[in-house]
């Protein structure tokens, strides 16, 4: 009896394994359906900006996924930006809708009252993509041959060195506060109309000073109309090897990028978000994308999603408490 027992649970028991193992298949099923299916249909890479890093970045990996996954994906840019980014935020999360964005996607909510999207909750990070360096560049005839030449000048003469931007709130404009604030100095703030009309006054020495990426001026620099002071980088970039860092200056702590990272909606697939993510390092790593990157002056990172998340909060930490140190005006 006690023998006819044993058998029957046993045989229950193994009935019962069968079942949970079954169970965990059909609960893993529908996360291996949305991996294998994953595009079923052409994918779009929105930005906000034509032209310029965002625009290079996102058509470099716009042809690397085509080819990767077989199906077209489709860089659509969108203007205003928080108009761009807001698109994207209320986009169904199902991986056919994907930001590439830099700073100014969390910049913006934090000049606006009442920002249309939350930068941090809103979005699911996929990877930071590339960096580029901000470097500090002068009209030649500002009478300075270093950065601390410059916070000198400034000390003795609070307010007459103006430096532009491509506007209120832009990369430019913050990389200037927080330089100003670190080196406690101040200086006039010329906002343009975009960075290349800033960099024509640049040029032409309507203003004295300005903070662009350390590509986008390169040509100027290489004619000798404008000069590079110092690169806000913790090591010095290969297009200006003999420029010193804002470390070797005496400012360890400005380190400043343009980044360019990628997004999607938030609550999308956390398989498509990894399928993503694996193409995005298996194309940073391949020869394609990373020498073209490389050429264009851009730093190839590739991280992971919750190292880009976490890289965008402080971010967001960081610039919060520049704006808020420079009082910049917030929209309403």
């Amino acid at each position: 009896m006690r023998r006819h027992r044993a058998v029957r649970n046993s045989s229950y028991f193994k009935r019962w394994i069968a079942g949970a193992a079954l169970a965990a298949g059909l609960a893993l099923l529908p996360i291996q359906c949305v991996a294998q299916s994953y595009p079923g249909k052409p994918v779009k890479i929105v930005l906000s900006s034509p032209g310029g890093g965002t625009d290079v970045i996102a058509r470099l990996f716009a042809d690397h996924f085509t080819r990767a996954f077989g199906l077209q994906f489709i860089v659509e840019s969108r203007q205003p930006n928080v108009a761009a980014t807001n698109y994207v935020a209320k986009a169904k999360p199902d991986g056919y809708t994907l930001l590439v964005a830099t700073a100014s996607y969390i910049v913006n909510t934090l000049l606006h009252q009442n920002p249309p999207y939350d930068a941090l909750k809103d979005f699911s990070a996929v990877s930071l993509l590339g960096t580029t360096p901000i470097i500090v560049a002068i009209h030649p005839s500002l009478p300075v041959r270093s950065l601390r030449e410059v916070i000198s000048l400034a000390r003795r003469n609070p307010d007459s060195l103006s430096y532009g931007s491509g506007g209120i709130g832009s990369p430019l404009h913050l990389a200037g506060e927080l330089f100003c604030q670190t080196a406690g100095i101040r200086m006039l703030h010329v906002p343009f109309k975009g960075t290349a009309n800033a960099a024509v006054d640049l040029q032409a020495g309507r203003v004295q000073l300005m903070f662009p990426s350390s590509i986008s001026v390169l040509p100027q620099v290489q004619a000798g109309r404008l000069r590079v002071l110092a690169v806000m980088s913790a090591k010095r970039v290969a297009e200006l090897p003999d420029v010193p860092t804002t470390a070797e200056a005496g400012l360890p702590q400005l380190v400043v990028n343009i980044w360019y990272g990628m997004l999607v909606p938030q609550a999308t697939p956390a398989a498509i978000v990894d399928q993503l993510h694996r193409e995005v390092v298996n194309g940073l790593t391949g020869p394609d994308i990373r020498e073209r990157m490389v050429s264009a002056g851009v730093v190839p990172v590739g991280n992971s999603p919750a190292e880009f998340a976490a890289f965008a909060a402080a971010e967001r930490a960081r610039w919060a408490a520049v704006i808020k140190a420079a009082n910049i005006e917030i929209a309403p």
